[in-house]
């Protein structure tokens, strides 16, 4: 007999993402991977204008619902909320005609009502977390009083949850050890990457954007803990040596930072205009062209709970340097060149170096390739499959 699954989006961005999403890449990964003699799955999704209230997309059904959504980084999570509690709604609707076995969330604020109110979900039907936040690779003390109410409550959705994801070990084990659930409740699965869509491009976006000289690359959100200040830094020692590089920063800028972008106003105070380009988000299509034209990767993260850009990265036999934090070096193993975090002078020392040795960048490049399988798509979404069909 064939399981009902039930994946729920976050309310905020819709699936699939356009620009980027990394939980809702997920989700549509997982809601068409799913073989469909075994599984029908459900998506709940944000209603938007462009996007229908109902369609099927690769064999899942798509159920999407208008809910009020703010402007303010802080009232995104009341939209969270709000979607979350219409879910439960949509689920028992959707259980009155085909039995819900699996209950699939990811994020903390639309996955607290199915928590809270686990009682209203169907009889027998499992519920599932999958926890992305890297509050809980880093120490307590080094957490502000904000992250520290957010883990307080996504261990009370853990502790209620059936069962539990998390994409690092790293993670793994400090949940285990924080919260004392059982080990059997809780899942490693790690992250995955579409290796074919970052492989065999060449240097097109590059001369289409009229970029000379090496390119530095870095893609994520722009928020303080991916060390972006580092990063910018790093190019004013970088540029001395090698006068035509070029720092290509890659991703949106995260809400509470809009009005006075930080990073742009530091790039002017360092006369670095020119070396360092703000691309914004790139369209999930255009994204895989960027990595193919960089040199080097540069991702100077202070904390991650994965870090997918790492594998994104690798997929595409980019050679890169990162910091030595845990879940970091759990993921790239010894394929990278590692630096302390917030240590700029170290991060200029290992680009340089790195841009100036032909024979580096090709070795490291191959090894790039090669960490890549591990967190291949397929490899991955079996994984899920597995976990799903051991559900009782």
């Amino acid at each position: 007999m064939k399981k009902t699954l039930v994946l729920v989006g976050s309310g905020v961005v819709s699936i699939p993402p356009k620009f980027g999403g990394a939980v809702e890449l997920i989700i549509y990964e997982i809601s068409k991977s799913m073989p469909k003699d075994k599984f029908f799955a459900y998506v709940l999704d944000r209603k938007e204008s462009w996007n229908k209230q109902r369609e099927i997309i690769d064999g899942a059904l798509y159920i999407r619902y208008r809910v009020p959504k703010f402007s303010n980084v802080f009232l995104l999570r009341l939209t969270e909320f709000i979607f979350g509690m219409r879910a439960i709604k949509k689920i028992r609707e959707l259980n009155s005609k085909k039995k819900v076995n699996v209950v699939h969330t990811h994020t903390v604020f639309s996955s607290l009502p199915l928590a809270i109110f686990k009682f209203l979900l169907p009889e027998n039907c499992k519920l599932v977390y999958t926890t992305h936040n890297p509050a809980w690779t880093v120490p307590k003390k080094d957490l502000d009083i904000l992250n520290r109410i957010i883990k307080r409550i996504e261990s009370f959705i853990i502790r209620k949850s059936d069962y539990v994801t998390t994409v690092t070990d790293t993670m793994k084990e400090n949940i285990i050890k924080e919260t004392k659930i059982p080990s059997k409740k809780i899942k490693r699965i790690y992250n995955f990457v579409d290796r074919s869509k970052f492989s065999g491009h060449g240097k097109e976006w590059k001369e289409r954007k009229g970029i000379e000289g090496p390119i530095i690359l870095f893609v994520s959100k722009l928020i303080p803990n991916k060390g972006v200040k580092y990063l910018i830094r790093s190019a004013s020692l970088v540029k001395k040596e090698i006068p035509n590089v070029k720092y290509v920063v890659v991703g949106p800028i995260s809400f509470e930072y809009e009005n006075e972008n930080p990073w742009i106003k530091l790039v002017k105070e360092l006369g670095l205009e020119g070396t360092v380009v703000f691309t914004g988000a790139l369209p999930e299509d255009e994204l895989p062209l960027a990595y193919a034209s960089a040199d080097v990767f540069c991702f100077p993260t202070l904390r991650e709970s994965f870090g997918i850009v790492l594998i994104e990265a690798m997929a595409s036999g980019l050679p890169f340097i990162t910091t030595n934090i845990p879940v970091v070096k759990e993921v790239v193993e010894n394929n990278a060149i590692f630096v302390e975090p917030k240590n700029h002078k170290k991060i200029a020392k290992e680009l340089i170096k790195l841009l100036k040795d032909n024979r580096k960048l090709k070795f490291m490049s191959k090894k790039s390739l090669s960490r890549s399988r591990y967190f291949d798509k397929k490899k991955i979404m079996d994984e899920y499959k597995k976990f799903y069909t051991a559900i009782n």
